[in-house]
């Protein structure tokens, strides 16, 4: 590493706290820790953050900073909306498993709740709006290429997002990956739009067993279902 890339003071504290902060939540690290971990005099925090709060804030803002840039990225790759529903999806459940400081935001986890961190957690998150805003484009554009039909839901997008809200927390038992991909699945299937087309003898079927149901009703007019 080059002499001009390495991390400033301030950016090495804050690398570490996130460290420190993911691993052992915000109440048991101190700010003793994160500058015995960076090799600095405790006092020399305080030049470059006024408190821990404050560290933390920050620490919290450059986290959605960046998970909001991963999901810009991930959805820029595809052009599918379903691809791109499908992505998002395991990109809130499956891929923030791997960043617990991030779930603890969305989720709003109180290992990592401080004084005043209602601006960084579940809807009052960015990266939560950012995630819905993307949601909602995702099902506008399909809806407009005839993938989705999300009109039989009120609010799909905030359909969606609670369900994804409500098995976060569930995103480290056992078997979690076979539990997320079946309600993938589901919300595929409720909102995708489908069209099947019968031959003219599952036609016949119908309209043979319309007549045994319905004797005295014109079963010969078109079928359109």
């Amino acid at each position: 590493m080059t002499e001009s890339a390495k991390p400033t003071k301030d950016e090495l504290l804050l690398r570490l706290g996130e460290e420190l902060f993911t691993r052992h939540g915000y109440k048991d690290v101190s700010i003793d820790m994160i500058c015995e971990a960076a090799g600095f005099a405790t006092g020399s925090f305080y030049n470059y953050f006024p408190s821990k709060e404050v560290f933390y804030a920050r620490v919290l803002g450059i986290q959605e900073a960046k998970g909001i840039v991963a999901a810009d990225r991930l959805m820029a790759s595809l052009k599918s909306p379903l691809n791109q529903l499908k992505a998002l999806y395991r990109f809130i459940t499956l891929g923030l498993k791997r960043n617990p400081l991030l779930r603890g935001i969305l989720t709003g986890d109180r290992r990592y709740s401080f004084p005043g961190w209602s601006e960084h957690t579940g809807r009052g998150s960015a990266l939560y709006r950012h995630l819905e805003m993307i949601l909602r484009r995702v099902l506008d554009d399909g809806t407009r290429q005839r993938v989705f039909r999300p009109s039989r839901y009120r609010d799909p997008a905030r359909m969606i997002i609670t369900v994804m809200e409500a098995i976060l927390p569930y995103t480290d038992t056992e078997g979690a990956e076979v539990l997320l991909e079946d309600i993938l699945a589901l919300l595929e299937r409720g909102i995708k739009r489908t069209l099947r087309l019968r031959s003219w003898e599952d036609r016949k079927e119908r309209v043979a067993r319309r007549r045994q149901l319905l004797p005295d009703v014109d079963v010969e007019s078109p079928d359109f279902s």
